[in-house]
């Protein structure tokens, strides 16, 4: 078996019960890090970090 064959049947087995899984992007942790070192306050409008959901 290989790593791509396990992660896509993790990702699988996960989704089918209700958890949301996904890769962050470059900029969605870059931005995530400018979120936590700001106190999560701020104007989100910009923001592509989606912090909202990887802090669940």
């Amino acid at each position: 078996m290989n790593q791509n064959f396990k992660i896509k049947e993790a990702k699988e087995l996960l989704e089918k019960e209700g958890y949301i899984v996904f890769k962050p992007s470059k900029i969605q942790l870059e931005h995530s890090k400018e979120c936590e070192e700001c106190g999560f306050e701020g104007d989100c409008f910009d923001c592509a970090c989606s912090i909202c959901l990887m802090q669940q």
